[in-house]
């Protein structure tokens, strides 16, 4: 579909950027954020680093970016004045579950950490360094996920398809000991064989988790994976991720450097710039740029109305884009008054307001006429207890409805881009 505008791809995709340099020639902003991130990570040894943000901010792109450049173009990094290490880069994030326990994040940072020596040799041309204990932990790790799971699993990149054999240990057999003595070989081994400081381990998707229970695990994890010589942790989460931990986590927080780096939402005139550079990065004809399906100024009355939330501006973006060019395939720029009530259909189907219980639609006006609101004021909208507003908000989370920011042992929960654009676009609320 972009190519009838004169692109080569979609100019919209929320992807997040990878670790690739055309990626890095995407990135735009966020020059106190390097610098403090690149402060952090300026350890010696080992580090904790705290990245927190609300969703669709761009954690991941930065974070990406970030361990990119370090990697392979600290030139990029040229206007920080610290000494930054060399560090082989995250190429496959921990995803944390509801039910996670100790011994299987462990199980995933031993994955991870094996599948990022594998992609970062294949990078650098370095195969041939790979040594024969990385490949046999990897075989080992692999066999030990296929032992805890029925079918077929591929770890990380690693194995898959291999059938049981009875010589497989199952997890619960394994300590959490062996466990870090693994992860410590590895890091190890990393380090001597391509020369470098050490390896970066990314856990991600801490929200799924209830705050007391990732305080536990962290609390847990302080002794098995945030001690190890040669391994820089990026811990990824909402806001007020850090506080809860210097709350509940104390012994976590001791060794998590500096505090965090909170990304705020990318100002206006950093969106357009990004969208300028894709803009030449994907036009058929570089020489003359294909101008944007969507008209300038209605790209920043979304961007007004989202909250600066990114990824919510490029998705509904490229939402316009599609509904619009369905009816009218000839179109070469859509306009404000095109697209608003466009999207306000759009929207309508994607939220499903009416089917929302009645209290609950209340709590999203409640708050959208506030904006923001504590669960110690619960009675202004007649529950029994800031409990039941934080269960019900709980929900609404999960929805993309509300979100939700901690400062210290207070938390503010705020309506969400796709609810501000849902007023903006005439939907009613």
């Amino acid at each position: 579909m972009y190519e009838n505008f004169g692109f080569t791809g979609n100019i919209f995709n929320t992807r997040p950027l990878n670790l690739y340099k055309e990626d890095l020639e995407k990135f735009v902003g966020r020059v106190q954020d390097i610098k403090g991130f690149s402060i952090d990570i300026s350890s010696i040894d080992s580090a904790v680093i705290v990245v927190t943000g609300h969703r669709g901010v761009g954690k991941t792109s930065f974070v990406n970016v970030m361990e990119y450049a370090i990697a392979f173009n600290q030139e990029f990094l040229r206007h920080v004045k610290v000494s930054i290490p060399n560090l082989i880069p995250c190429y496959h994030k921990i995803q944390l579950e509801p039910d996670e326990e100790v011994k299987s994040i462990l199980v995933k940072s031993l994955s991870s950490l094996l599948f990022s020596i594998k992609q970062f040799a294949e990078e650098k041309k370095l195969k041939s360094k790979i040594p024969i204990e990385i490949k046999e932990l990897t075989k080992w790790v692999s066999e030990l996920a296929l032992s805890t799971t029925t079918g077929q699993l591929t770890v990380a990149g690693f194995g898959g398809g291999m059938s049981h054999s009875k010589h497989y240990k199952n997890i619960s057999e394994i300590s959490t000991n062996v466990l870090q003595d693994k992860i410590n070989q590895v890091v190890t081994l990393a380090r001597s064989c391509f020369e470098m400081d050490g390896i970066f381990l990314n856990i991600n998707n801490i929200d799924i988790l209830e705050e007391k229970k990732f305080c536990e695990l962290f609390n847990q994890l302080r002794d098995y994976l945030f001690n190890i010589k040669g391994l820089w942790n990026i811990v990824i989460g909402q806001p007020g991720l850090y506080s809860s931990l210097y709350q509940q986590a104390t012994r976590v927080a001791e060794v998590i450097s500096g505090q965090e780096t909170k990304l705020e939402p990318l100002s206006e005139e950093d969106i357009i710039t990004v969208l300028k550079k894709r803009q030449k990065i994907y036009s058929k004809n570089p020489r003359k740029l294909s101008n944007l399906p969507i008209e300038e100024e209605f790209i920043r009355e979304i961007y007004k109305n989202s909250d600066g939330e990114i990824r919510q501006v490029f998705k509904t973006c490229d939402d316009i884009v599609r509904s619009v060019f369905r009816k009218n395939p000839n179109i070469m720029a859509i306009k404000s008054e095109v697209g608003r009530p466009v999207l306000k259909n759009i929207l309508e189907q994607q939220l499903s307001l009416d089917n929302l219980k009645p209290k609950d639609r209340e709590i999203i006006r409640t708050i959208l006429n506030r904006g923001s609101f504590r669960p110690k004021d619960y009675r202004e909208l007649n529950l029994k207890s800031s409990v039941e507003f934080t269960n019900r908000a709980r929900t609404l989370i999960s929805k993309n409805f509300l979100k939700k920011e901690v400062k210290g042992n207070i938390a503010n929960y705020k309506i969400t881009g796709a609810i501000h654009l849902a007023k903006y676009s005439g939907v009613d609320i």
